[in-house]
């Protein structure tokens, strides 16, 4: 690595257990804002292999060390080899967090005696340097990372990839600089079976969606299937577009009475969400497992903004508005159980959606002369 190549040496080895009485450097270590948006979010979209079981079992570990003492003769070297690892978790500590703020020189620096090599893992989750630096949105260190060999497809135990932790945490200009220079795929599906668009809607990023959308990624890229362990709780396959993530997540409950909805910059960015996919060719006709379109997530949720301006984006909003599902629902039976006002969004934009289709149509050659 370049740090190696340089003459770079890594900090002299101390003890904190017997320098300060300390039984673990990491319980002397300030707290750590580590970048683990992606992992920690996932827990409620969709499921995550979990933090709590990871502390449990560490807790665990920790309670069978503790009761545990070695033989009086052994002591002298337990205390040597406590050192050591002690030595090695302050160095991993410090590591993170020169990653997090994004310092090229100490992070190069420390990495080699910590990982040993570049795309060595460095968290529970198996997140590699490159996988941290990019969630944390450290763009100079992820070139350095990149340049010293590390891989930009390498993924962690959850399958995300470096793009999608970049997703997630909503680093647009790291999406950008994956997809551009260092040709990472935006076609990579996690044990959820969730590719970077799919995280970037259900995080609600916007930008980030625009840079994976102008980077060619496939607007109508279904989910895959879901690997995850049944204990992580992970949710069945859905197969659906990030038009449908759009639909069902972010237009949920909005006209509930108890105001309990979604929050109004909740609506704009799941507006500016549906605009881009569109706009990209987004289908709203796609179908998931259950045989929905996008049309009846909106219309189920009483998304009267969502119906009416997919509506507009189909070919036929007649043949759209009677749209089945597996279970035999159309979008209009759909609306019409929600409110009468989805009904009524419904019907209208099946009578009027030539004139719009027109409309737009005259709006796209009017705005093509005047930049012309």
């Amino acid at each position: 690595m370049r740090a190696a190549r340089s003459g770079l040496r890594a900090p002299a080895r101390r003890c904190p257990a017997l320098a300060r009485g300390r039984t673990s450097a990491a319980s002397s270590a300030a707290p750590l804002r580590l970048p683990v948006a992606a992992a920690a979010a996932r827990g409620s979209w969709p499921a995550s292999p979990g933090a709590a079981a990871a502390a449990a079992a560490a807790a665990a570990a920790a309670a069978a060390a503790a009761a545990w003492r070695p033989p009086a003769a052994a002591r002298a070297g337990g205390r040597a080899a406590r050192c050591d690892a002690e030595g090695g978790e302050e160095r991993r500590a410090r590591l993170l967090e020169h990653i997090w703020r994004g310092d090229v020189s100490a992070s190069l620096g420390l990495l080699p005696s910590v990982a040993g090599h570049v795309d060595a893992p460095l968290t529970s989750l198996g997140q590699t340097a490159l996988a941290l630096a990019c969630a944390a949105g450290a763009l100079p260190l992820v070139s350095a990372l990149v340049d010293e060999g590390a891989d930009p497809a390498a993924v962690d135990r959850t399958g995300a990839s470096c793009l999608a932790q970049a997703c997630c945490s909503g680093q647009s200009h790291v999406v950008e600089r994956l997809l551009r220079r260092h040709g990472a795929s935006a076609a990579t599906f996690d044990i959820n079976g969730l590719a970077p668009i799919h995280q970037a809607v259900g995080f609600g990023q916007p930008a980030c969606l625009r840079a994976l959308l102008e980077g060619g990624a496939d607007p109508n890229l279904p989910s895959g299937d879901v690997t995850a362990p049944e204990e992580y709780g992970a949710m069945p396959a859905r197969h659906e577009t990030a038009l449908h993530i759009a639909a069902r997540l972010l237009t949920r409950a909005i006209n509930l009475g108890d105001g309990s909805g979604s929050t109004e910059h909740q609506q704009r960015q799941q507006r500016e969400l549906m605009q881009l996919l569109v706009s990209h060719g987004g289908d709203a006709l796609r179908r998931d497992a259950d045989g929905n379109t996008a049309l009846h997530h909106c219309a189920r949720n009483g998304d009267l903004w969502g119906l009416w301006f997919l509506m507009g984006s189909v070919p036929d909003a007649a043949v759209a508005s009677g749209t089945p599902n597996d279970a035999g629902s159309s979008v209009v039976s759909e609306a019409d159980a929600c409110s009468w006002q989805a009904g009524a969004v419904v019907r209208l934009a099946t009578r009027t959606h030539s004139l719009r289709r027109g409309w737009q149509k005259y709006w796209s050659v009017y705005d093509l002369v005047g930049r012309g």
